[in-house]
């Protein structure tokens, strides 16, 4: 009986067109792994932190009536309404020991540079590491004049990078903007109230990227196909 067996040419070409296919496939698969990881420790930085600042709560008061930064220094701020709620961090307080190259490594999704400094002895933010690698930076306290009442409110920026130092240290690709509110008193995504026409018009390549934490929220913890990743 004849047996009939591939040419080496054969295979060659069969392997080939599969390294072709890979190719095309690979770039696809990895990028649907980094957006999943990144809104997996989004979704659990985002209860991490509320969960922190609802226990403070219940110790303490609103946050609305906390003392600020500003009030009684970062320091003593964290370590009495953050600190003793935030479980298994690592405590960073110059770009060095948080092992950024630069003390402001993060960039809006224009390539514009943002202008947030990680914490240091000037600087009313305070740093720290979960224990997957994500960095927080919590920032110091901002007021505004409220225009549907006409009153004061302050509220903390939230900056969470979820792969820490490491690239691209870009807006909405692995830096995202929170914020606690003296409004809400509950840790939320930035602009998250805002119109689904001004959270995508921000969220874009040609814009800061300061709203895509409240897409990513708005589309139920996904990134999906309209995403600019």
């Amino acid at each position: 009986m004849e047996k009939r067996a591939f040419t080496l040419a054969e295979v060659l070409i069969t392997l080939g067109i599969i390294g072709i296919i890979a190719s095309m496939t690979l770039p696809a698969v990895v990028a649907n792994y980094r957006k999943k990881e990144t809104v997996s420790r989004l979704q659990k930085t985002y209860s991490v932190l509320n969960q922190a600042s609802s226990l403070a709560q219940k110790d303490y008061e609103l946050y609305q009536y906390w003392e600020t930064p500003r009030e009684i220094g970062k320091d003593e701020h964290f370590e009495k309404y953050w600190k003793p709620y935030l479980k298994n961090i690592a405590i960073c307080t110059t770009a060095n020991l948080c092992k950024y190259s630069s003390s402001t490594p993060w960039v809006y999704r224009n390539g514009v540079g943002v202008e947030v400094y990680i914490a240091g002895e000037t600087v009313l933010r305070q740093g720290i590491y979960l224990a997957d690698g994500t960095f927080i930076l919590i920032g110091e306290d901002n007021h505004w004049i409220a225009p549907s009442t006409g009153n004061e409110e302050h509220f903390q920026y939230i900056w969470v990078d979820t792969n820490g130092y490491k690239p691209p240290n870009m807006m909405g690709k692995d830096f995202f903007r929170f914020r606690i509110s003296s409004d809400t008193n509950k840790v939320h995504a930035d602009m998250i109230d805002s119109s689904e026409k001004a959270i995508n018009e921000e969220c874009s390549k040609a814009a800061s990227g300061s709203s895509c934490a409240a897409k990513i929220i708005h589309d139920g913890w996904e990134i999906k196909d309209d995403y600019p990743w």
